[in-house]
């Protein structure tokens, strides 16, 4: 078993050798405080059978390549309001990321269910940059419009806000 945690060179880069050859075994996570992460996962896990950057494969005599990307990580305030522009409280939805992690079926990076406080609003730390969807969940409204448009892009090391028209 090798396991250690190691630093990458000025350029990002990492190079370990020697270690032992094997398929699909080495799991590796690229983490930095106040950025996202990225790692590599197992196939045939149940909640993601085919991963996009499965395990790596360690070749005897030969290179592994294996590459991530992480950025800092940016705030994401949500807030809801009605169509004369008040604010509609307790508002559930599903927010949904573009980036995929698992292919045949689609596994996406970030989906998860929210709701708005009693306020109308609804502050997400630490997200990571990418587009992400709304879908309104309540049985009470559907999303009449919002400002920006969704689906929002979100850039690294920012804060967005956006407004939701609940009808």
């Amino acid at each position: 078993q090798v396991n250690f945690t190691d630093t990458t060179d000025a350029q990002g880069r990492l190079t370990v050798v020697d270690v032992p050859p094997a398929a699909q075994s080495y799991q590796i996570s690229v983490t930095k405080q106040n950025y996202s992460t990225d790692r590599t996962y197992a196939i045939g896990d149940p909640s993601n059978p085919s991963p996009l950057k499965p395990h790596a494969t360690v070749i005897a005599d030969a290179v592994t390549q294996v590459s991530f990307a992480i950025d800092q990580l940016s705030t994401v305030t949500i807030n809801t309001l009605d169509t004369v522009c008040s604010p509609r409280g307790d508002v559930v939805f599903d927010l949904k990321g573009a980036k995929l992690i698992g292919q045949s079926p689609d596994i996406l990076k970030y989906s998860q269910s929210h709701q708005t406080d009693t306020l109308g609003t609804l502050a997400l730390q630490n997200m990571e940059w990418d587009t992400y969807d709304v879908s309104i969940t309540d049985p009470r409204y559907y999303l009449g419009g919002s400002l920006p448009p969704v689906p929002m892009q979100v850039s690294p090391n920012s804060s967005e806000t956006l407004s939701m028209i609940m009808e």
